[in-house]
């Protein structure tokens, strides 16, 4: 019988005697990890995808401008006129107050504003295309820094080998992941230090 996660991480507190209210953090520890995996992880973008993200935005805005301008005049004067027709006392209000008409046009004016708009923002996108530790592995590496701060009254001291390594390959199966070897080698070289030097861990 293939053992679970959590069942990994009981057997791992027994063998290490962990104390049981240490095993309880850990546990909480993988429950966190569980929730981030299923609703956090999988929207959390990299600048790149970001970037790309925003690059398919400004692409079928001008797409989509492209096919309503296309359209007889009556089709887009209808087209206009159902999608703003909510809105139309507010219009009707900012164009006597001296707004353009042209603004409430779709394919002139909306998707070409939303193009623009797109192409702005992804310019802005600090980090394109360069390397270095996603913000996935920069996340996991702190679930690494709570395992190291909770395993502290246990006498468990970081390491990318040994006790803490087999603790936090049971915490994180536990929680539906494998550890990250590029996670704890950035715990190990950028959190760690600072970590034991304000005392809250080994």
């Amino acid at each position: 019988m293939i053992e679970t996660g959590p069942e990994l991480l009981r057997r791992r507190c027994a063998e290490f005697e962990i104390s049981e209210q240490v095993e309880v953090k850990l546990s909480q520890q993988a429950k966190f990890i569980a929730e981030w995996r299923s609703s956090i992880y999988p929207n959390d973008l990299t600048p790149t995808r970001r970037a790309k993200a925003l690059a398919r935005i400004e692409a079928m805005a001008k797409k989509l401008a492209e096919e309503i301008e296309g359209l007889p005049f009556g089709d887009r004067l209808a087209l206009d006129g159902a999608y703003f027709e909510p809105d139309r006392p507010a219009i009707l209000d900012a164009v006597e107050a001296g707004a353009e008409p042209e603004q409430f046009d779709l394919g002139g004016f909306v998707l070409p504003r939303l193009q623009q708009a797109a192409a702005h923002v992804q310019k802005g996108i600090i980090g394109v295309g360069k390397a270095g530790a996603p913000p996935m592995t920069e996340r996991q590496a702190d679930f690494i820094r709570c395992i190291a701060q909770s395993l502290k009254p246990a006498g468990v001291a970081p390491s990318n080998s040994g006790r803490f390594r087999d603790l936090c390959d049971a915490v994180f199966l536990a929680g539906g992941m494998t550890l990250p070897d590029r996670a704890l080698r950035l715990f190990m070289k950028e959190i760690r230090p600072w970590l034991k030097a304000d005392g809250y861990c080994l």
